[in-house]
């Protein structure tokens, strides 16, 4: 009886690792199409979606050094992802893709970042602005996206910048909210929460609580992230 339950285990074993192994060769496969033709042609273009800007061309071709990928599992849903970072000329040219597979859906983007400078954390990400025009002192303003695994994709939360009281010379007419900077330091934090025209103003103590609610440092995805070129991609896949 013993022999037989152990028999049916193995098997169970074998099949389940067969199935696994299968899903990823034919993932793997579908990444490097998608990466191939990417190469070839200029184009990323996943389930009839044309994800492209017009420099990317130019960038692959004239400066290989500003695009790069990595192979990862960054959401922790038991899948390696393909993470694409784009660069581009300009800072409204900067992107990064998250492309998942399944044999159900075949390959699809889970999201798509704003800028290329993103951290992934168990359950969410960390996207910087690609630009800092306010008085926000030591903090770079990011944004804060949430992991839906029903959905498998990500979900934009909100939008944190602040404001330090020693730079508001350079902004006349700006008033600082004092009110809010409950230890006195001259920073305050803002949260810009999605649908809403409402700001959430936080003292330091108020931020760090919130922060550490949404962000477990500890979890952060330490990704190798490599140019895309031919070798690369080859090697990689």
């Amino acid at each position: 009886m013993k022999k037989g339950l152990l028999y049916i285990l193995l098997l169970l074993a074998l099949s389940a690792g067969t199935a696994c192994s299968d899903k990823s060769k034919a993932q793997m496969t579908a990444y490097k199409d998608m990466m191939d033709s990417l190469l070839e042609n200029g184009i990323l273009t996943v389930s009839g979606k044309n994800y492209t800007y017009d420099m990317w061309k130019k960038t692959l071709t004239e400066h290989p050094d500003y695009n790069s990928f990595a192979i990862a599992d960054v959401d922790d849903d038991g899948s390696e992802e393909l993470i694409i970072s784009f660069e581009g000329l300009s800072a409204a040219e900067n992107k990064m893709y998250v492309f998942d597979y399944n044999e159900s859906k075949g390959l699809y983007c889970e999201t798509e970042f704003f800028y290329k400078d993103t951290r992934f954390y168990r359950d969410c990400a960390i996207v910087n602005s690609a630009k800092n025009q306010g008085p926000t002192g030591e903090l770079w303003p990011y944004a804060v996206y949430k992991y839906n695994s029903e959905d498998d994709g990500y979900s934009f939360v909100c939008y944190v910048d602040a404001y330090d009281s020693k730079y508001f010379d350079l902004f006349p007419g700006w008033v600082f909210p004092q009110e809010y900077d409950l230890d006195n330091d001259g920073i305050v934090y803002r949260l810009h929460f999605a649908n809403t025209d409402d700001i959430k103003t936080l003292d330091n103590a108020e931020y760090v609580k919130w922060r550490e609610s949404i962000v477990d440092e500890s979890t952060k995805k330490d990704l190798e992230f490599i140019k895309i070129t031919s070798e690369n991609v080859e090697d990689a896949f």
